[in-house]
Protein backbone atom coordinates (compact mmCIF):
# COMPACT_ATOMS: atom_id res chain seq x y z
CA UNK A 1 0.00 0.00 0.00
CA UNK A 2 3.38 2.26 0.38
CA UNK A 3 3.53 2.30 -3.22
CA UNK A 4 0.05 3.83 -3.84
CA UNK A 5 0.02 7.46 -4.93
CA UNK A 6 -0.50 9.97 -2.14
CA UNK A 7 -3.34 10.99 -3.19
CA UNK A 8 -5.35 7.25 -3.03
CA UNK A 9 -3.47 7.14 0.46
CA UNK A 10 -5.76 10.02 2.09
CA UNK A 11 -8.81 7.85 1.27
CA UNK A 12 -10.92 6.40 3.43
CA UNK A 13 -11.32 3.07 1.95
CA UNK A 14 -7.38 2.97 1.46
CA UNK A 15 -6.62 3.97 5.24
CA UNK A 16 -9.23 1.51 6.62
CA UNK A 17 -7.53 -1.60 4.62
CA UNK A 18 -4.29 -0.26 5.82
CA UNK A 19 -5.39 -0.48 9.46
CA UNK A 20 -6.71 -3.93 9.05
CA UNK A 21 -3.51 -4.81 7.49
CA UNK A 22 -1.62 -3.80 10.36
CA UNK A 23 -3.54 -4.90 12.98
CA UNK A 24 -3.61 -8.47 11.22
CA UNK A 25 0.55 -8.14 10.93
CA UNK A 26 0.09 -7.03 15.30
CA UNK A 27 1.18 -3.76 14.87
CA UNK A 28 -1.85 -2.76 17.16
CA UNK A 29 -0.73 0.77 17.98
CA UNK A 30 -0.23 1.54 14.67
CA UNK A 31 -3.61 0.34 13.19
CA UNK A 32 -5.54 2.61 15.60
CA UNK A 33 -4.02 5.64 14.77
CA UNK A 34 -4.43 4.51 10.97
CA UNK A 35 -8.27 4.03 11.56
CA UNK A 36 -8.67 7.30 13.72
CA UNK A 37 -6.60 8.83 10.22
CA UNK A 38 -9.50 7.31 8.24
CA UNK A 39 -12.19 8.51 10.61
CA UNK A 40 -10.71 12.16 10.14
CA UNK A 41 -10.64 11.66 6.24
CA UNK A 42 -14.23 11.08 6.35
CA UNK A 43 -14.85 13.59 8.67
CA UNK A 44 -12.91 16.10 6.60
CA UNK A 45 -15.49 15.41 3.43
CA UNK A 46 -17.90 17.83 1.89
CA UNK A 47 -21.23 17.01 3.68
CA UNK A 48 -22.92 15.52 0.13
CA UNK A 49 -19.83 12.75 -0.32
CA UNK A 50 -20.40 12.56 3.67
CA UNK A 51 -24.31 11.36 2.91
CA UNK A 52 -23.97 8.81 0.50
CA UNK A 53 -24.32 5.36 2.02
CA UNK A 54 -21.27 4.19 1.19
CA UNK A 55 -19.52 6.72 3.36
CA UNK A 56 -21.85 5.77 5.97
CA UNK A 57 -21.18 2.09 5.76
CA UNK A 58 -17.40 2.65 5.85
CA UNK A 59 -17.98 4.99 8.52
CA UNK A 60 -19.56 2.25 10.69
CA UNK A 61 -17.71 -0.28 9.79
CA UNK A 62 -14.14 2.06 11.23
CA UNK A 63 -16.20 3.04 14.16
CA UNK A 64 -16.59 -0.44 14.67
CA UNK A 65 -12.74 -2.04 14.14
CA UNK A 66 -11.86 1.35 16.25
CA UNK A 67 -14.41 -0.09 18.98
CA UNK A 68 -13.14 -3.27 19.29
CA UNK A 69 -8.93 -1.73 19.11
CA UNK A 70 -9.70 0.24 22.36
CA UNK A 71 -9.69 -1.45 25.56
CA UNK A 72 -12.93 -2.11 28.02
CA UNK A 73 -13.17 -0.99 31.10
CA UNK A 74 -14.10 -4.41 33.89
CA UNK A 75 -17.44 -4.49 34.39
CA UNK A 76 -17.58 -4.69 38.05
CA UNK A 77 -20.38 -6.67 39.40
CA UNK A 78 -21.71 -6.06 43.04
CA UNK A 79 -22.11 -9.23 44.77
CA UNK A 80 -24.97 -9.02 47.99
CA UNK A 81 -23.33 -10.94 50.25
CA UNK A 82 -25.41 -9.79 53.48
CA UNK A 83 -27.86 -12.57 53.39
Amino acid sequence: MDALPEIMRRQPRWLFRRSTTLLKMGHAAEAKQVNRMALQAIDDLPAERKSAQAYATLLSEIENSYAAMSPRPEMEIAVDTSF
